[in-house]
């Protein structure tokens, strides 16, 4: 299954290119009743061509494209846009709408977005970045049209491929569970840090009130990993790139923290103290390099 991070750096899909199209989203949204007459009418020019079962429903096949032509419109080009897109080619398959009909169909999509774009935006450089910018993003919907019906012709002759398909679609799935669950955990450690955060001050307050900063400073820290650790996880479910500087982050600020809790205890001896320092140092050094390669790669990805 391709991703959308993938077929973004595949396609160079820049965020511009969203942009683009959520600018003339109301416009074209507003067309979505013309859209559906319209390409009823081609599909049903089509489907004459073909033998249909007995239950055909067009409304039913109609109504998939114009779900797609809001996702479109919405600038969902996500994952989930994907799984919609094999769906779709799976439900036109059931009634032997052959790849090249299916094609067929899009290219009429094409014509007919391309030439509602040309009539709506006035200023020739502005409508030549929307039309380049939809052009590109389709070109990305004819490659996953093209995927899906390859891999439904090959499930029909090669057991062994597709139970790799199921393999990896059981994998995936529980890979969703366990982003979910770890996305619940951090959640809940997020409360727990909140109330730790509220107690640990309150505690201080009344026994050690010169010292109450430093300790909620401490736990704040934790407070300060926990909400990193789910930032970072909900990008990565985003189809975000991880990023190992998060890590190093988390690690620089539990040795701050340690640091702080061993001076205020007065425990500390000098090479604890001159080890925690140097630990300190070195991922910090390590840290600024990986953020900046980091920053870099995404300034290369992007430009």
């Amino acid at each position: 299954m391709s991703y959308i991070k993938d077929i973004r750096n595949t396609y160079n899909i820049l965020d511009a290119d969203l942009e683009n199209i959520l600018k003339i989203s109301d416009k074209m949204l507003s067309y979505k009743d013309e859209f559906v007459s319209d390409i009823q009418l081609f599909i049903q020019g089509k489907l004459d061509l073909v033998e249909l079962p007995s239950d055909y429903n067009i409304t039913k096949y109609v109504q998939m494209l114009e779900l797609w032509y809001t996702k479109f419109f919405k600038a969902e080009i996500n994952n989930d846009f994907i799984n919609y897109t094999a769906r779709m080619v799976a439900t036109f398959n059931e009634i032997t709408i052959d790849n090249q009909t299916f094609i067929s169909i899009f290219s009429f999509i094409r014509t007919w977005i391309h030439e509602k774009i040309f009539q709506q935006i006035e200023y020739d450089i502005v409508r030549k970045n929307i039309l380049l910018s939809f052009h590109k993003i389709l070109d990305v919907q004819m490659s996953l049209i093209n995927t899906a019906y390859t891999n439904i012709e090959v499930n029909k002759y090669t057991r062994a491929f597709s139970f790799k398909n199921k393999l990896i679609s059981f994998s995936e799935r529980f890979m969703l569970f366990g982003h979910f669950l770890l996305v619940i955990i951090l959640i809940g450690l997020t409360f727990g840090a909140i109330v730790f955060l509220g107690l640990e001050t309150y505690h201080h307050y009344l026994n050690q009130p010169q010292d109450i900063i430093i300790y909620a400073l401490g736990s704040l820290l934790i407070l300060w990993v926990l909400i990193e650790l789910l930032h970072t996880e909900i990008q990565s479910i985003k189809g975000g790139k991880l990023k190992i500087s998060i890590f190093l982050g988390v690690a620089l600020i539990a040795f701050v923290r340690e640091v702080l809790i061993i001076k205020l205890q007065h425990k500390e001896t000098g090479m604890q103290m001159y080890t925690a320092i140097a630990a300190i140092l070195v991922l910090g050094i390590v840290y600024f390099i990986t953020a900046l390669i980091e920053k870099n790669e995404t300034k290369r990805r992007y430009k």
